[in-house]
């Protein structure tokens, strides 16, 4: 869909900014050759394409914490229990069994 520039806009948007995110904006929006934010934004929201936005469950950001603290325990040279440990409870938590 594109957008011309005769068709009468009646529905408007509002979001607030910080003043450096406006400066971003305008300067997105002069580097892709609008003069204006609106437009560029009206065009961006039309026409492109959104990423899907990641989630991150409880269980992934478990899995994270302990990969996380299992490369500390590799790194510092610790022994293979406290490695196999971690280990298993990344196991659990991947196979959906808590600890």
């Amino acid at each position: 869909m594109t957008i011309e520039k005769t068709t009468k806009k009646s529905s408007s948007i509002t979001f607030r900014l910080t003043q450096a995110e406006k400066k971003l904006a305008q300067a997105k929006a002069e580097k892709a050759g609008y003069e204006g934010i609106s437009a560029f934004v009206r065009d961006y929201l039309i026409n492109e394409q959104p990423k899907e936005k990641i989630k991150i469950t409880p269980e992934i950001f478990e899995i994270i914490s302990a990969l996380t603290k299992l490369s500390s325990v590799i790194n510092k040279g610790t022994t293979r229990p406290e490695a196999n440990d971690l280990i298993s409870k990344i196991s659990q938590i991947v196979m959906g069994k808590k600890s």
